[in-house]
């Protein structure tokens, strides 16, 4: 074997020597800092997923926040229910130093903000529910997390409803469900009419209302729970007692009479009787209508207890109204304005019409373009607004046009 010397002596008288002797010589001297130079550059300038700058590449100083030392993420998802969202859900994510939390908003969805990068277990929780899946586990590392989705299925079924008198909720009532093969389960409503059967288990109920002095429509439901609730369970109560008396002018009874209690009304019969009937108990105000005549007492109390109360009459007398005939000048090509009266007529009277000396506000509201100039006939009045008894059986406002 040759020495290295003569080697290099003998490499030396080719041109091309001085190229591998330089390579040669910085290999064995330079290996690991060469290395390391290329495996820095290399780092530096590859690029990261999520964040790039202009030219293609992320620097090391990018990478420090993006790998979430420097920075904070999110998770994300949305929590259902039947398809729909559902509110009020926590959710909770845990890793071995931290945990955060957040709840659903009414469409279901949410936000835990603050992340910092770790592994956390997220897992949903409300009362009455259970979840698919029950918690998931997601790795935090350079970027949030989105589409962590829950299903929700409720576990404490409820019953629910509301039960209606005269259109307002009807509280004190007593509901009772029966399980078929099962026990009975009862309850009072609200103030505002409205029960509930929580912690239902699955089977068939028969729900029924009960008050004294009260009947129910329908009698009774029939309520299958199985995989949801059941809402909307109502009734309607009739009370079982009544009102009753008579209308009449100088002792003879007077058909055609609206008897008013609340917003319902009988009307009188041919001889002028009336009832009014389904009443439970409370204090009602009993008011007598019919055009042209004026009724004395033209408003009544009654008590109704655990009877039924009869004898509640009204005398009446004929009245003499007097219609009001508004006008607006000019009517072509537009009409110059409107006129409106307050009140728009008296109780006893069709409308438009009132009882002679009646004290009236008649008001005239100009069209566009229309500037309001006067009243007529009988009335002196250069003011849109007028007070007045009525007298005249016709009224004119006039209008003129100024564009």
């Amino acid at each position: 074997m040759k020495p290295f010397v003569n080697i290099l002596r003998e490499r030396l008288i080719h041109p091309l020597s001085a190229i591998f002797i330089f390579f040669l010589i910085t290999g064995l001297l330079y290996p690991v800092e060469s290395m390391n130079a290329y495996a820095s550059h290399s780092s530096t300038e590859q690029r990261l997923p999520g964040k790039s700058a202009q030219d293609g590449t992320a620097k090391l100083s990018d990478a420090v926040t993006l790998d979430g030392s420097g920075g904070t993420y999110s998770i994300s998802g949305t929590v259902t229910y039947n398809s729909d969202g559902l509110a009020g859900v926590a959710i909770t994510a845990t890793s071995d130093t931290a945990t955060f939390t957040a709840t659903t908003a009414d469409d279901g969805t949410y936000t835990i903000t603050g992340v910092t990068t770790d592994t956390y277990a997220v897992a949903p929780i409300l009362a009455g529910y259970t979840f698919t899946p029950s918690s998931t586990d997601v790795q935090v590392d350079i970027e949030s997390i989105i589409d962590v989705d829950f299903v929700a299925r409720m576990t404490q079924k409820r019953i629910s409803g509301t039960i209606f008198y005269n259109g307002a909720g009807l509280g004190g009532v007593t509901v009772s469900a029966k399980k078929t093969g099962g026990s009975t389960r009862t309850t009072t409503t609200a103030a505002n009419g409205t029960y509930t059967f929580s912690n239902v288990s699955s089977g068939y109920y028969t729900i029924k209302a009960v008050k004294t002095n009260y009947v129910f429509s329908p009698a009774s439901r029939i309520v299958p729970i199985w995989f949801a609730s059941a809402t909307n369970k109502n009734f309607t109560a009739f009370g079982t007692k009544s009102i009753s008396g008579k209308v009449s002018v100088n002792n003879v009874g007077l058909a055609g009479v609206k008897v008013y209690v609340g917003l319902r009304f009988v009307t009188t019969d041919a001889g002028g009787n009336y009832t009014i009937p389904n009443l439970g108990p409370g204090i009602y105000t009993l008011i007598p209508r019919k055009v042209g005549y004026t009724f004395f007492p033209p408003i009544k109390g009654v008590r109704l207890t655990s009877a039924s109360v009869s004898g509640q009459n009204f005398s009446g007398r004929s009245v003499v109204c007097r219609r009001l005939t508004k006008v607006v000048s000019p009517v072509y090509p537009l009409a110059g304005g409107t006129i409106t009266a307050d009140p728009v007529n008296s109780p006893e009277c069709a409308a438009n019409s009132y009882l002679a000396g009646t004290v009236i506000t008649l008001t005239a509201t100009p069209a566009t373009n229309y500037t309001f100039v006067r009243w007529s006939p009988n009335v002196n009045s250069t003011t849109n607004t007028l007070r007045m008894p009525v007298l005249p059986s016709v009224v004119i406002a006039y209008f003129r046009y100024t564009p």
